[in-house]
């Protein structure tokens, strides 16, 4: 698959093991946090809810909008 259709169009190089490559250097990892959609709904209804980005093209995120979500197209990141 072309990257280039999925925003990654300026790569620098990859791993020759992929993650096991990685192995040896753990603090090189990181990990990120994945909620349920359940989840995020009830966020979104507190008082303080949490800020989500949608990086659809715009003409998607009409089409399949969730409340209050900021979209900036992937596309427009670095804008």
């Amino acid at each position: 698959m072309r990257l280039g259709r999925i925003g990654f169009d300026q790569v620098a190089g990859y791993l020759k093991q992929g993650m096991d490559a990685l192995s040896k250097q753990p603090d090189l990892v990181g990990r990120t946090v994945r909620i349920t959609a359940q989840t995020l709904a009830e966020e979104l209804h507190t008082a303080e809810p949490p800020l989500v980005l949608d990086v659809c093209a715009e003409r998607e995120w009409k089409e399949k909008m969730i409340g209050h979500i900021l979209n900036i197209p992937v596309s427009h990141l670095e804008e």
